[in-house]
C-alpha cells in the first residue's frame, strides 16, 4: 500500500471524529467565552443568570471528556499511521531487487525511515490546527456579534501582523536551510578527516588546505549565517511576542478614538483577544510543519517510486533444493549493462556464454573492470541480465523458478557483512557436530567461542578471520554453490596456501561447486577450469 493511501486510511475516520469534536467543542468554547465575558463585564446572562457557574462547569466538562476521548483515539491512530508507514517501507525494501537498492542507497532508506516519524505527527498536528482554528472562529463570530466594525477593524491589523511575522519567518528558516547545506558538507570533511588521518598526517599541504581552504571556511561562513538566522528567529519572536500589545493598543486607545467601539464593549474584546492569543499561535507555528509534512510525503512517494522495481518472493517453479540442486548451469548470450546518468558511456557486460558441471571448482579472473564481479552478481541472481537465459539442467530458468534456484547458492563477496544477529537460527553450541567441525576447518577453534547459544559470534576479529567466520556461516548454510569474490585476499601467507591447497578440496569432497575470484595465479593449477574475463568478455575458457 503506498504511503499517501496508507495516511488516508488512517487520516479519514480520524476527520469525521474531529468534525464531531469540532461541533461539540464550538459550543462548549463559545459557551464558555459568553460566560467570561458576561462576569468581567457584569452582565446579566438571560435565563442563566443564577447558573452560570453551573454552565462554566458544564461546558468545561463537556470540553474536558471530548478532548480525552479524542485525544486518546488520537494516540492510537498517530501511532498506526507510523507503524503501518515504516512496515510498508521495510515490506518494500525486503521486495526489492537489488540493482534497484543499489541505485537507491541506504542514505534515502535512512531519509525515509525519518520522513515516516515526520508523517506520524500529522493527526496530532491537524487535530491541534482544527480545534485551534474553532477556538478562533468562536471567538471571532462572538466579536461580530459584539461590533461589527471592530472586528473587521481588528480581523485587517491581526492579519498584517500574521503575515508580516510569516514573511520574516520564512526568511529566516531559509537561512537555517542554507545552514544545513554547510553542516552537511562539514560531515563530509569530518569522516574525510577521521577515516583518513593517517594520509593527513604524512602530508602537510593536504593537512593545511583541509583544515583552511575546507573546514575552517565552511565552519566561519556557517557560523555567520547561525548568527544571522538566530538574530533574524530574535527579531521576529519579538514581534510575534509584542503584537499582542498592539493589538491590546488598538483595542484600548485606537477604536475609542475613531469610535468604532464602544467603551463598554472594550472589556469584551480584550479578554476575547487574550482568549484566542493562544490557538492563533498554534495557527502560526502549525504553518512550517504542514510544509515539511507535504515535502516528507513527496520524498516518500517518490521513495516508493524508486522501489517499484521489486523482486517479489517467489516459490513457484523448481523446488528449492537441499542438496542436489543441479548438474549443469548453462548461462547462454547472457548481457548486462550499467546504466549510469554521469558517465560518457555506459559499462557493457557480455554477451558471455558460460557452462558449470556439479562438483567443479572454477577460478575466475582478469584485471580491474574486467567484469568479473558483474559476472558473479548475474550468476548469483542480484542482476538480471539484459538478454541471454540462464539453464539448470534441461529446464530453462523462468522468473516464477528463479528465486528458488538462487535459494541455493551462498556468497561471500569482497565487501562482506557479518550480522550483529543470528539471523539464520544457526545452533552454535559444541552439540552440533557440523559447527564443531567448520570451527576445526577454518581453524577458528581457538578464537570463536563454543556455547555461545543464539549470539552473534562478534569478537574483535582480523580482516582475514572475519572472511573465515563468514565461509563458517556459509558452511553452515549447507548450499550447493558457493561463490568466492577475492575471499583469499586478506588471509595471511599460511592460511592462503591452506585454502587453496586443503579447503578447496575439503568442499569439492563434500560435493559442493564452488567459484572462486582470484588473482593467485600460483593456485590456478588447484583449480578444474580457469576463466579470464576483459572488458566485460570472457577471453580465456
Amino acid at each position: 500500500m503506498k504511503v499517501n493511501q496508507i495516511v488516508r486510511k488512517q487520516f479519514k475516520p480520524l476527520l469525521y471524529l474531529v468534525l464531531i469534536l469540532g461541533v461539540v467543542n464550538s459550543l462548549s468554547y463559545s459557551g464558555l467565552l459568553v460566560i467570561i465575558n458576561s462576569m468581567v463585564s457584569n452582565t446579566p446572562l438571560e435565563y442563566f443568570n443564577e447558573y452560570k457557574w453551573l454552565l462554566f462547569v458544564v461546558f468545561l466538562l463537556v470540553s474536558i471528556i471530548g478532548s480525552k476521548l479524542f485525544q486518546t483515539i488520537l494516540i492510537s491512530r498517530t501511532n498506526n499511521t507510523f507503524f503501518e508507514i515504516e512496515v510498508s517501507i521495510l515490506d518494500k525494501i525486503k521486495n526489492t531487487s537489488f540493482e534497484a537498492f543499489e541505485k537507491i542507497g541506504s542514505a534515502k532508506v535512512y531519509t525515509a525511515i525519518e520522513d515516516s516519524q515526520t508523517l506520524k505527527a500529522i493527526p496530532g498536528a491537524f487535530a491541534s490546527v482544527f480545534n485551534s482554528g474553532l477556538i478562533v472562529i468562536c471567538g471571532l463570530i462572538y466579536l461580530f456579534w459584539v461590533s461589527y466594525l471592530g472586528a473587521i477593524f481588528l480581523i485587517v491589523v491581526l492579519f498584517t501582523l500574521i503575515a508580516y511575522y510569516t514573511w520574516k519567518n520564512s526568511l529566516a528558516e531559509s537561512d537555517f536551510n542554507d545552514l544545513r547545506d554547510l553542516q552537511n558538507e562539514y560531515h563530509r570533511y569530518l569522516k574525510d578527516l577521521l577515516n583518513g588521518f593517517k594520509e593527513f598526517k604524512m602530508n602537510d599541504t593536504r593537512n593545511d588546505n583541509l583544515f583552511q581552504k575546507f573546514m575552517k571556511t565552511n565552519r566561519t561562513g556557517a557560523n555567520q549565517l547561525r548568527i544571522r538566522a538566530a538574530n533574524r528567529y530574535l527579531n521576529n519572536e519579538l514581534i510575534g511576542n509584542n503584537s499582542w500589545f498592539i493589538l491590546l493598543a488598538v483595542i484600548l486607545f485606537v477604536f475609542p478614538k475613531i469610535e468604532i467601539l464602544q467603551l463598554e464593549s472594550t472589556s469584551t474584546f480584550v479578554v476575547t483577544l487574550l482568549y484566542i492569543m493562544g490557538p492563533i499561535a498554534e495557527l502560526i507555528s502549525g504553518i512550517p510543519f504542514f510544509t515539511t509534512a507535504k515535502v516528507a510525503l513527496e520524498r516518500l512517494n517518490g521513495f516508493e517510486e524508486a522501489l517499484s522495481d521489486v523482486s517479489h518472493s517467489e516459490t513457484d517453479g523448481l523446488p528449492t533444493p537441499s542438496g542436489n540442486g543441479f548438474d549443469q548451469i548453462l548461462l547462454k548470450n547472457i548481457s548486462y549493462q550499467y546504466q549510469q546518468e554521469d558517465a560518457a558511456r555506459n559499462f557493457e557486460f557480455g554477451p558471455v556464454d558460460f557452462q558449470l558441471q556439479k562438483g567443479e571448482v572454477v577460478f575466475i579472473t582478469g584485471g580491474n573492470g574486467s567484469g568479473k564481479s558483474t559476472f558473479m552478481k548475474l550468476l548469483t541472481g542480484l542482476y538480471q541480465p539484459k538478454t541471454g537465459s540462464i539453464q539448470i539442467d534441461d529446464q530453462l530458468l523462468e522468473k516464477d523458478s528463479r528465486k528458488a534456484f538462487f535459494d541455493q547458492i551462498s556468497a561471500i563477496f569482497t565487501d562482506n557483512y557479518l550480522f550483529t544477529e543470528n539471523y539464520d537460527g544457526f545452533n552454535l553450541n559444541s552439540d552440533n557436530q557440523q559447527f564443531v567441525d567448520t570451527l576445526n576447518l577454518m581453524k577458528l577453534k581457538e578464537i570463536i567461542p563454543l556455547d555461545n547459544g543464539d549470539k552473534p559470534i562478534l569478537p574483535h576479529l582480523s580482516k582475514g578471520q572475519q572472511k573465515r567466520l563468514a565461509m563458517l556461516y556459509v558452511l553452515l548454510e549447507n548450499r550447493q554453490l558457493i561463490v568466492l569474490d577475492e575471499w583469499a585476499a586478506e588471509q595471511d601467507p599460511v592460511f592462503r596456501k591452506y585454502f587453496y591447497e586443503v579447503v578447496l578440496s575439503e568442499l569439492k569432497q563434500m560435493g559442493k561447486t564452488v567459484v572462486v575470484v582470484t588473482h593467485d595465479d600460483h593456485y590456478f593449477s588447484l583449480a578444474d577450469r580457469v576463466v579470464k574475463f576483459d572488458y566485460g568478455k570472457i577471453v580465456n575458457y
